[in-house]
Formats: C-alpha cells, structure tokens, sequence
C-alpha cells in the first residue's frame, strides 16, 4: 500500500513538473522581448535561474524571501549559450554588494561555478538547488547540433570545474529525492557528505512548491549568513510583546571605592583594646 502511494505520489510532482518546464519555455521566450529589469544597489540575495528559467518562474520564490525580510533579485539572461550567460552573470556580480549569497536552480549552478575570481569573489554562500554536477543525459543529446555540449553526463569538462564550488566560503547543494528533468539522479550528487535532500519529488518543483520554500527558509535561517539577523528580529519581537521577560544583559559589577579618612579629619579611628601581657619577675640575689 505505502509503494502504490508512493509511486502515485511521484506521478503526481513529475506531471506537475512537466507542466512548469512547459509554462517555464514560454515565460523563457517572453522575455527575450521585453526590457530587462534593474537591479537593487543593495540586496542580499541573488537568484541564479536554471534551464529555461527567467524572473517571472521565479516570482514566488523571490516574493517568499522578501516576505521574510530578505532583499532579493533574480539575475536575467538576454543570450543563449553558456559563456555569454556566464559573463552577462559575470556582470552583474560586479554590480553587486559585496558577501552576496547566491541561489542557484539546476543548470545556473554550473554556471556560477566557472565565474572569474573577480566576480566570484563576491559571493560568500553558494546555495545550488537541484545543479547536475556531473551532467545529464538529456545533454548528450542537444551535444549533436553544439548546444550544450559541455554539459554531457560525466564530461571532462564538468569533472575539472566540479571543486570550483569548494571555492566559496559557504556550500550548500540542495536536490530532490527524484528527479526527472536531468536523469540520471546520482548526476545531483556532489558527495564529500554535502548534499540535502528535499522529500518532494522533482527538479522544477524545487523553487515553486509552499513546502519546499518554508524548508529553504527554516534552513537560511541557521547559517552564518542570515543567522544573526534573524536572532535579533526575534529578540526585539519578544521585547515588544513581553517586555517584563526581557531582562538586561548582565555587567560586571565594580567595586565601590573605599573612603579615605584623612590625618586633619575630626574622625578618629578607635582602635581595638588589646590587654598587654607581661612576663614574670625576676628575682635578684641579695649582695
């Protein structure tokens, strides 16, 4: 019985997958038209979109972590292909603040980690949700007419630039528990005892399902990038509604200086009576 729900279960997020790839293309060709938006001069994090992606795919993600109070951007692609992608990204993280955490979806991943140094620089959490590091099948493919040929299944290519990602302070590699979109599924593996998974089946389903997001976010959370922050909200939320709970921060105490009394005081010290004890007499001897 848990098999046969389980497989239906995964029919149901794959269907729901194939349907965001599809809404995904369209949204991809709708924005080779219109104008790119402009970016903040300070936000915090930056989406890098995957395959087909674009910023419309990616609204509710965004409007997720600006609900809870995270400034965010989503970086945009106005070429195909791999290196003009990667230097359009190049760009904008020479715009960008610096100590940038950076959300990448699949294919977006593999771009991030072939940055210059001076882009890469920038960024000091590189979270990748669903990256194939060591390819896909679906490439080999697409490799017959040049599109995409880097990113054969186990590629020379991929095996040099896969320790790339070590070079970033904070690394975070996210994936599904299956994954359709980029077969096979040990592909979304980095390994070294990095890797999360997410119990929703599905690569696209990564960035646009409630529970998958509310995970996300539980998790930025608790690393070192937003993990200060979030304890301060939550300190001054308690001081609003239980102010009398909050005590302050303990100081250390200091000694009260002692009062000197000085020789032309009236004050006199009295000092304790103290018996004085004699010895015996001594006896003399009479002449």
């Amino acid at each position: 019985m848990k098999k046969a729900l389980l497989k239906i279960r995964t029919v149901y997020y794959s269907t729901l997958e194939l349907i965001e790839i599809f809404i995904c293309i369209i949204f991809n060709i709708s924005t080779l038209v219109l104008p790119k938006k402009d970016l903040k001069k300070n936000f915090q994090i930056l989406i890098v979109p995957g395959l087909f992606g674009n910023r419309f795919f990616y609204r509710k993600l965004q409007n997720y972590l600006e609900n809870e109070g995270l400034s965010t951007e989503i970086a945009e692609f106005s070429k195909f292909g791999i290196q003009n992608q990667v230097h359009e990204l190049s760009e904008i993280l020479k715009q960008s603040p610096k100590n940038l955490t950076v959300i990448a979806h699949n294919t977006g991943g593999l771009k991030t980690m072939v940055l210059p140094d001076e882009s890469r620089q920038k960024i000091e959490t590189f979270l990748t949700l669903g990256t194939p590091f060591y390819g896909s099948y679906i490439f080999n493919f697409t490799s017959i007419f040049g599109f995409f040929k880097k990113w054969k299944y186990k590629s020379e290519y991929l095996q040099n630039i896969l320790n790339n990602s070590l070079l970033f302070n904070y690394f975070y590699p996210f994936s599904p528990i299956s994954d359709i979109s980029f077969p096979p599924k040990k592909s979304a593996e980095f390994g070294q005892g990095r890797d999360w998974w997410f119990d929703i089946p599905g690569n696209y389903n990564l960035v646009t399902r409630s529970e998958n997001l509310r995970t996300l976010m539980e998790f930025l959370k608790s690393i070192p990038a937003f993990k200060n922050i979030f304890e301060k909200e939550i300190r001054k939320e308690a001081e609003i509604s239980h102010p009398e709970k909050i005590l302050p921060r303990p100081k250390h105490a200091k000694k009260k200086p002692q009062k000197k009394i000085h020789p032309t005081s009236k004050k006199t010290i009295k000092k304790p009576f103290v018996k004085k004890k004699f010895g015996k007499p001594i006896k003399r001897k009479k002449k």
